[in-house]
């Protein structure tokens, strides 16, 4: 599961604006406006992945890779 969220300080709790589910090797895209963001990923296996992005304009493209070590 992938989830993307505002990255604001000033809220108590985390503001999720969407999720989805990818398999493993499995890709996603998110359409958002410029700002700053937080993606984070979990497996049933307890695995988690955790990266702030941030968005600069409409046409950005960020690849994130989540890789084991």
């Amino acid at each position: 599961m992938v989830w993307v969220a505002l990255d604001k300080d000033q809220y108590k709790e985390r503001l999720l604006l969407m999720h989805t589910e990818v398999p493993v090797g499995g890709s996603f895209q998110f359409y958002l406006r410029p700002g700053d963001y937080q993606v984070r990923a979990s497996d049933e296996k307890g695995c988690e992945f955790f990266q702030k992005i941030k968005v600069k304009d409409l046409v950005s493209n960020i690849e994130i890779k989540m890789v084991k070590k």
